[in-house]
């Protein structure tokens, strides 16, 4: 194994931190690991850590998630397939789902739709128009996730 998650592997992921959270987490887990650029700290927490808020995390999905919708699928492709830019295709599932957009939604369908790497989705976060967005300007965000290739195709 090497390389960024698969799709499969994220999945899998998500749903053993939720089992893991409603099952194992009493107060707290620490844990380490080292990697090429460091080691890196994981804290599993049931109270929140000095100095942040709850709109600070980024919510997994609840039990029973089910895949992204097919009509709103097929709207990004035809957008994608069109030449529209990533930040154009972004704002339009936001209109879409409306108060359900959020940053894993959107990782969510680009991940479904378009092959794209996760990596790249999780430094697009940081755009300015994201509801916990930082600073990355459109042509950014476009840059990390240019093309927009529709998989399958």
């Amino acid at each position: 194994m090497s390389g960024s998650l698969s799709d499969e592997e994220l999945d899998r992921l998500l749903g053993l931190l939720g089992r893991l959270s409603e099952h194992d987490v009493d107060q707290f887990l620490l844990w380490k690991t080292r990697t090429t650029y460091g080691t890196v700290y994981i804290t599993i927490t049931r109270g929140l850590l000095p100095g942040m808020s709850d709109e600070s995390y980024d919510e997994l999905p609840p039990a029973g998630w089910t895949m992204p919708d097919e009509d709103i699928k097929r709207v990004l492709a035809e957008m994608a397939r069109g030449g529209a830019e990533p930040v154009q295709v972004i704002r339009r599932l936001r209109d879409e789902l409306g108060e359900a957009f959020s940053e894993f939604t959107l990782t969510r369908y680009f991940i479904e739709v378009f092959d794209v790497p996760f990596v790249n989705l999780r430094r697009a976060s940081a755009w300015r128009e994201l509801p916990y967005g930082a600073h990355l300007s459109d042509d950014e965000v476009n840059d990390l996730l240019s093309p927009l290739v529709v998989r399958g195709t």
